[in-house]
């Protein structure tokens, strides 16, 4: 009985048995923080990944099934989502919005000292969305067809290398175009001249042509006469300088080095055969003939326009639009129609009276373009005016930070393309 009483007055050992039993909560509370710790690492590594699968599947075609996306989803992530020993990765869910994308995952960590409490893992997910642009593309494609074309860099001929790249950005576009308005496309070969489909407008009032040549003109134009050379102006047929000077025999075609392939207006890229014509317009292209620029960015300002009657078909959808140009080109000006009469410059030198003024009506005509809210994207390919072509240009913007582009090698040619192509396809990633 003495030694209970002991026991009971005696306090020695007190502060340890209270340290011991406030312990427990206390490890508790650090084990919570380390296995959190290692779970919101987790998560993070998990929305790279979830991010990088939506922005891969933005690019996927519009009639990939959602077996087809959560599949890629799955593979993407897996490839970049390494998780430590132990943690285990659901099937992404993927789900498609009208034009927005959403990713879904998660993935269980098991925990370490909070399985003490009975907690054997912690949950960790992540989201992204992706909003695709809902207006409406249109673009030009402005593609040198010039006897230089015809020279080799990397191996290959120039223009075998553009008609590749070219192909490569319209299948992109087509990947896009869910609808008959989403994306349409124009295609403008050009050296001193453009061509037309000579059966469609043969008789249009809107041609400087003598009525005896109408008959057998094979649809070449050159340059307007000035001012009109430089801007998107309707042609009036009672005045003569504001119309379309049309040739009567291609220069060009005249000394034996074939015909340009016919302009291919702003068609729609949903449908098969759309796609096929203009894909079909750039596998055509063949090099000839001297350059100029100005015409090029004139006549695909007027496929963007419809300034010119090109038969461009109207759309009724309400949706906004953006409209682009990509010009391209390997040459400085050389030759070009002022007033009906042939200049060519009688230098290289930039300080040539001729080309300087060449290369003046050329700006014009882009800042034309610009004025009428075309986004201009140039291509300098090996050589070329690299002052006036970034000139051309258009500003940097949110959406691009780079509208010109010094191409000297052919995998900077498929990095150029496919840096226009994401400018153009642009898109807004939310969490």
């Amino acid at each position: 009985m003495a030694l209970f009483r002991r026991f009971n007055s005696d306090q020695r050992g007190a502060v340890a048995m209270m340290f011991g039993l406030a312990a427990l909560p206390l490890v508790g509370l650090a084990g919570a923080a380390v296995d959190y710790s290692r779970a919101a690492i987790e998560q993070t590594k998990l929305q790279r990944a979830t991010d990088a699968a939506v922005l891969t599947l933005v690019r996927e075609p519009r009639t990939a099934t959602p077996g087809q996306l959560a599949a890629r989803a799955e593979s993407v992530m897996r490839s970049l989502y390494r998780p430590a020993a132990g943690i285990s990765l659901a099937t992404p869910e993927v789900q498609r919005v009208g034009s927005s994308i959403v990713v879904r995952a998660q993935a269980r960590v098991p925990n370490g000292l909070l399985q003490v409490v009975g907690l054997r893992d912690t949950a960790v997910a992540s989201e992204s969305r992706v909003n695709g642009s809902m207006e409406r593309i249109e673009i030009a494609l402005v593609l040198d067809n010039t006897g230089s074309m015809a020279e080799r860099f990397d191996g290959r001929v120039k223009i075998e290398e553009l008609r590749s790249a070219a192909v490569k950005l319209v299948d992109d576009l087509r990947d896009i175009a869910a609808s008959p308005d989403d994306v349409r496309v124009s295609i403008v070969p050009f050296d001193t001249e453009v061509r037309l489909d000579a059966g469609r407008y043969r008789y249009r009032d809107w041609l400087r042509l003598k009525s005896a040549d109408r008959a057998g003109w094979t649809g070449y134009i050159v340059d307007r006469d000035t001012p009109k050379d430089v801007s998107d102006t309707p042609p009036v047929a009672a005045l003569t300088g504001t119309l379309y000077p049309a040739l009567a025999k291609s220069e060009w075609a005249s000394r034996g080095l074939g015909d340009l392939v016919p302009v291919q207006p702003l068609i729609s890229l949903h449908e098969r055969a759309a796609y096929e014509a203009v894909t079909g317009t750039i596998k055509s292209m063949r090099p000839r003939g001297n350059t100029n620029v100005g015409l090029g960015v004139a006549w695909g300002t007027a496929t963007l326009t419809g300034s010119v009657p090109l038969d461009t078909p109207s759309t009724s959808d309400p949706r906004g639009v953006r409209r682009y140009m990509v010009v391209l080109t390997d040459g400085e000006n050389t030759q070009r129609y002022v007033d009906g009469e042939v200049r060519r410059p009688h230098s290289a030198s930039k300080w040539d009276p001729t080309l300087r003024m060449m290369n003046a009506r050329t700006l014009s005509t882009c800042d034309t373009a610009k004025a009428k809210g075309i986004e201009v994207f140039t291509i300098r390919l090996l050589e070329g005016d690299a002052d006036m072509l970034s000139s051309c240009a258009s500003a940097p913007n949110a959406k691009a930070k780079q509208h010109y582009f010094d191409v000297q090698s052919s995998p900077q040619l498929k990095s150029a393309f496919e840096s226009i192509i994401d400018s153009i396809t642009v898109t807004r990633l939310t969490h």
